[in-house]
């Protein structure tokens, strides 16, 4: 009897401690129900709408940028990819141990909006970890918190990397090119010449092809001291060859030639005599340089600066029947011209 009663007080002894050996041993497996510990710092779990636009290596990316000596903070992310036409839209929500933030982003491509995310992650990270105060010596307190601004507020305009906008695509294959413009020149008409034009035409890589014409009304000169005045008008037909030498962004360059044929018709008005007449077929060429801004979509606006040389003849009026010709006005041969139009290439 005295063995069995101490054979049951030893077993009451090492009951509990068997007991809590066990916990132990439940909680280090993962069937005990422990979370497994983190694998890293950011935490990027990334959702795009287009399979070519992952981001497999962001997360690799932003803890890369951030800066050497600073312990990144644990932040938790969630980017959302999407198209919105011919751009890339993000939208980002962060969670770290002090603030949450949502941003929307834009790029033109998803190798643009990757870097732009990395270097936001990398910003938030780093922010986080300048934010912590630092473990107060054992004698000291802890300093306290140095006031500035908070990176990780509401303000996607301060977080969002500048852009730059990329180079212009090279322009590939086959489309179509419409413009509509207005004129002025000197020299090519008595006084200020005003006119209108277009061009329509094809298109092949940076290269266009375009049938252009224009019309120029009236426009009048004083004759014989004011006594009368000449009255001249002129349409013009052309094929025009333009070529894209320079882009950047929505802006484009491209110098044009273009050999012309005109149709002249001028009279003479408030003489005793009215003096008429036609030119067909004289042939002019101009030059011009085609500066163009692309607004939205296919359509652009144009600047036309340029050069018409043609060959300079006189035009010749009298007074009276009894009266001999006289020069009354001459072209100048070589007239500047200024153009501003709107188009389309598609």
């Amino acid at each position: 009897m005295l063995a069995s009663a101490f054979y049951r007080r030893a077993l009451c002894l090492a009951l509990p401690a068997l007991l809590a050996s066990s916990r132990a041993v439940r909680a280090q497996t993962p069937d005990g129900g422990a979370e497994p510990p983190p694998s890293g710092p950011l935490a990027l779990s990334w959702t795009s709408s287009d399979p070519s636009c992952d981001g497999a290596a962001v997360a690799t990316r932003a803890l890369e940028l951030v800066a050497r000596g600073v312990t990144p903070r644990p932040t938790e992310a969630h980017a959302q990819v999407g198209r919105d036409g011919n751009q890339w839209v993000v939208d980002l929500e962060t969670r770290s141990e002090s603030s949450l933030g949502r941003r929307t982003l834009r790029g033109e491509s998803c190798k643009e909006l990757q870097q732009a995310i990395a270097l936001l992650l990398a910003m938030i990270m780093e922010s986080e970890a300048k934010a912590a105060p630092p473990p107060p010596p054992e004698p000291a307190p802890a300093p306290p918190p140095a006031l500035g601004p908070n990176l990780d507020s509401e303000q996607p305009e301060r977080d969002e990397p500048p852009r730059v906008p990329p180079p212009a695509p090279p322009r590939r294959g086959w489309g179509g090119v419409m413009r509509a413009h207005g004129l002025a020149a000197l020299g090519l008409q008595p006084g200020l010449g005003l006119g209108a034009g277009g061009a329509v035409g094809g298109a092949w890589g940076p290269f266009e092809l375009l049938v252009s014409g224009a019309y120029w009304p009236s426009s009048r000169v004083s004759i014989f001291d004011r006594e009368g005045v000449l009255e001249m008008d002129r349409k013009v037909l052309g094929l025009t060859a333009c070529y894209e030498i320079w882009s950047a962004g929505p802006l484009r360059a491209l110098p044009c030639l273009s050999p012309e044929l005109m149709w002249l018709e001028w009279r003479s008005l408030g003489l005793r005599v009215t003096n008429k007449g036609s030119t067909n077929h004289i042939e002019a060429l101009t030059a011009y340089l085609d500066l163009r801004t692309e607004v939205f979509g296919p359509m652009f606006i144009s600047i036309l600066p340029g050069l018409t040389w043609e060959h300079p003849r006189p035009f010749r009026a009298k007074k009276c029947e009894s009266c001999s010709f006289s020069d009354v006005f001459q072209l100048w041969g070589i007239g500047p011209i200024l153009g501003a139009g709107v188009g389309a290439r598609f």
